[in-house]
């Protein structure tokens, strides 16, 4: 059954089933039953995807030469990008897991401190972090936190952690330096080919500022779609994991607690770690 996508001129639908008519001032795509099925997947391997793609397939309807085949083709680039972008990060987290492991090991001779003296220095650690301007950081510290309930059960994590399209992502998706990055792949993959509509991938690492130590490296898909008016509208999924292998992150704003007590923390499963997602559309 082929998913029929409606284009209106007042607004912006998904219509299911085997037929629809459409007057002359909408457009009709359809989603083919394979993509439909890649869709599917996507999402539910990961929950950031829905946003995401809902903004390509938002962002497509603004090219009215586009065609079912050029969104479809559109919309699978764009999504075996992601899965990639989302196998690097799991091979990532399974390193620094192997990391963490030896480092265990190297220091099973050091005290770990009280659960309640490792919690108490963690909230510590979030207060001086927010006070010192970086409210984010510390939302995302503050959501590794395990509940009590889940402190037995080794399995449970956080669940993805999603930004869309709030004050945060378009400060992230509009920093100058990871933008740079972004444009010039643009340049390169869309532009210089002389493309309609693409997707490009790459990975980012902040240097500074809250954005260095909520997200340090992070990585990127974008996919670009051009306009009737001859521009390009874009949409970003921003992609990193909260894991703990901080490295010194921390060190321009003095948190001195940060590789002692997180290594106490995540030793005792008092925090987790776990995916943070960010959808932005500009």
């Amino acid at each position: 059954m082929k998913k029929i996508i409606i284009f209106a001129s007042v607004g912006f639908m998904f219509l299911f089933g085997n037929q629809t008519t459409a007057s002359a001032e909408e457009l009709t795509y359809d989603i083919y039953p394979t993509t439909q099925e890649k869709i599917s997947t996507a999402i539910e391997q990961d929950k950031g995807n829905e946003n995401y793609i809902n903004g390509i397939i938002e962002l497509f309807k603004t090219d009215i030469k586009g065609s079912s085949e050029e969104l479809n083709e559109l919309l699978i680039d764009s999504i075996e990008q992601a899965e990639i972008t989302s196998n690097e990060i799991e091979q990532e987290k399974v390193l620094i897991d192997e990391l963490q492991k030896n480092t265990i090991q190297n220091k099973q001779n050091r005290a770990i401190n009280p659960i309640e003296a490792a919690r108490a220095a963690y909230a510590a650690g979030i207060l001086l972090v927010k006070a010192k301007g970086h409210p984010q950081t510390a939302k995302y510290m503050n959501y590794a936190l395990t509940p009590n309930s889940k402190l037995l059960d080794l399995n449970w994590k956080p669940a993805d952690y999603i930004s869309n399209n709030d004050a945060w992502a378009k400060k992230v998706a509009t920093y100058e330096g990871i933008n740079a990055n972004v444009y010039l792949k643009f340049y390169d993959e869309i532009i210089g080919k002389g493309k309609s509509y693409g997707t490009v991938s790459g990975s980012y690492q902040f240097t500074a500022g809250e954005l260095h130590t909520s997200l340090n490296k992070v990585k990127y898909n974008v996919t670009f779609t051009k306009l009737s008016s001859g521009g390009y509208k874009a949409v970003y999924k921003i992609t990193d994991a909260f894991d703990f292998a901080w490295d010194g992150q921390y060190d321009d704003i003095a948190v001195g607690f940060g590789n002692n007590y997180c290594f106490a923390m995540q030793t005792l499963t008092l925090i987790r770690k776990y995916n943070i997602v960010i959808n932005y559309s500009m």
